[in-house]
């Protein structure tokens, strides 16, 4: 049983300019996912993909392998799948492979060991996706179609429509996270798809399941990565 991780990390963003390269604390966002890919001693390699060449300066730090692909697989509108395909196939055969984002950098080690364990522990799953409770419940919300309300979801609870019925009787909804993705290899070769029909649930929460997205995301990424190197500072032992 071999598994790989794989790190999207394109040069482009949006929202926050070269997010996966900015630096977060002490070294560049990307980092804190490789870090932890590599303390979790999950992986047989550790792969970051990217439309732009890496650099390799990790002083007294296990060094990644890179792939450089194609810029359209890194575009904003490219689907994983495509991306996840061309990295397989450039790559030495593995039975499972894990998709870690590095918008995720809280992600730790403890958190993919317990991943990988339960992915293992609850066979047959074509894939495990991380996902956190969610506040808002989608069965509360609406889409707009001219100066028009249509309910997001047409279902119905006993004799009511979702968004007519307390909440607290509607079924708990989760959202995906961006932490942490596990699939078969299979999946994606006989399925084409990076999760197939079988889906695990791995319910998590806290700053594991925290996403940067946007500039005041990153902002309070860097507040608690200060929070981090200075526990680090005050007491070298700690975790």
């Amino acid at each position: 049983m071999n598994i790989v991780a794989l790190i999207p990390a394109r040069g482009g963003s949006k929202r926050v300019q070269r997010k996966n390269f900015k630096c977060l604390g002490d070294k560049p966002l990307v980092d804190w996912t490789v870090d932890s890919a590599f303390l979790s001693g999950v992986f047989d390699d550790v792969v970051v993909c990217s439309d732009v060449p890496i650099g390799s300066d990790r002083p007294n730090h296990a060094l990644p392998k890179t792939l450089v692909q194609p810029y359209p697989l890194h575009r904003d509108d490219c689907r994983d799948i495509e991306w996840v395909k061309d990295a397989l196939n450039q790559l030495p055969t593995y039975d499972a492979f894990a998709i870690l984002r590095p918008t995720s950098p809280f992600r730790d080690a403890a958190t993919i060991r317990k991943a990988w364990d339960h992915f293992l522990n609850h066979q047959p799953a074509d894939s495990l996706r991380g996902v956190r409770s969610v506040r808002e419940h989608p069965g509360k919300m609406w889409v707009t179609e001219g100066n028009r309300l249509l309910p997001l979801l047409p279902f119905r609870h006993m004799d009511a429509p979702w968004h007519s019925s307390p909440t607290q009787t509607l079924p708990p909804c989760v959202i995906q996270t961006a932490a942490i993705e596990i699939a078969w290899t299979q999946t994606v070769i006989a399925q084409q798809s990076i999760s197939g029909p079988s889906v695990l649930p791995f319910l998590m929460d806290g700053w594991p399941a925290f996403d940067i997205n946007t500039p005041d995301d990153f902002q309070r990424a860097e507040e608690h990565a200060a929070e981090i190197l200075h526990l680090a500072r005050v007491s070298p032992s700690h975790p």
